[in-house]
């Protein structure tokens, strides 16, 4: 009788402790759970201000010269090419210049992306023609970036969204970092498995973090490697995906990831990347140039192309 009295109170203190587990576990998922759509939901980055030059209006009768015009398009990072079928492209004939344009938001109002034909005579512009005119007839450029009040934290970058991120970027960075991208749920056992018995058996290192466990470490948590950090990355991962697309992921894994230093400031994202390492927004660089931006994931020190030319180039091929 007083073994059963013994066994049923064993019973009954393993049950509350169960769930008194379970309780506390749940409480913790909500407060990550907060976490995650408090930050993910609101103002997810602090933007440095930027400022900027004055940019050029080009009218009927603005007193400039062709070659000062070009000058101008060069400063800018534009090419001239064999046509302007792409933004960021010119052609020159005599007294005339065809200039893909690539639009600017000025805050007040927005300057499309269109084509631009400009004619001179002499010092002056004689006549300019657009392919989406406004009622004044003025057309500007972008204007020239000279400088940026950053925020305490020492970031930049240039927030993009995922339809103007070339796809060749995208399906290299997936097939490079995380292949089963669009078919996990936030966390790879399988590759955790693999780097897990590489690292262990002295094979050569690998990480088994997907895009997501990535995205949570650099935009959630602290860099510490401690088994709670790990614990709490899986979780919030599988959190991160219950809650948003994975298209929502994508985009804010592209704006969010490390891919360099300069000075005092990390170069954060794809976006500040490209004009960082090229000159060029990202939806005008080439397919060597991706590549290159892609290798730097896996460490923008270690393939820094002005410290390591030669890692940086093996990387990217």
């Amino acid at each position: 009788m007083k073994t059963e009295r013994g066994i049923g109170l064993i019973a009954l203190i393993f049950c509350v402790l169960i769930i008194a587990v379970f309780l506390a576990f749940s409480v913790y998922l909500i407060r990550l759970d907060n976490v995650i759509r408090d930050k993910f939901e609101g103002n997810r980055w602090d933007i440095p201000a930027k400022v900027f030059a004055r940019p050029l209006e080009i009218y009927a009768t603005a007193p400039i010269a062709q070659i000062e015009f070009e000058q101008e398009l060069k400063l800018l990072g534009y090419k001239n090419s064999d046509s302007y079928t792409k933004s960021g492209t010119y052609i020159t004939q005599p007294n005339t210049i065809y200039v893909h344009t690539r639009g600017f938001d000025f805050g007040d109002s927005v300057d499309p992306e269109q084509v631009l034909q400009v004619t001179f005579a002499g010092d002056t512009v004689t006549d300019v023609k657009a392919t989406k005119p406004t009622n004044t007839g003025i057309a500007r450029l972008e204007p020239m970036l000279i400088g940026g009040i950053y925020p305490q934290h020492n970031e930049d970058r240039v927030l993009i969204k995922l339809n103007k991120v070339p796809k060749p970027l995208i399906e290299a960075l997936i097939a490079t970092e995380d292949r089963n991208f669009y078919r996990h749920h936030g966390i790879s056992f399988r590759g955790t498995a693999r780097a897990l018995l590489s690292n262990v058996t002295g094979g050569k290192r690998q990480g088994g973090s997907t895009l997501t466990q990535q995205l949570v470490k650099n935009f959630f948590l602290t860099p510490e490697k401690t088994l709670k950090r790990k614990v709490n990355e899986a979780l919030m991962s599988l959190l991160l995906e219950l809650h948003y697309s994975k298209d929502e992921i994508l985009e804010a894994y592209l704006n969010e990831v490390n891919l360099g230093q300069s000075g005092n400031y990390s170069v954060n994202g794809y976006g500040l990347a490209s004009q960082f390492y090229f000159g060029l927004p990202l939806s005008e660089l080439n397919i060597s140039q991706q590549a290159f931006l892609v290798g730097l994931v896996q460490g923008p020190t270690l393939f820094n192309p002005w410290k390591n030319p030669e890692g940086a180039k093996k990387r990217r091929d």
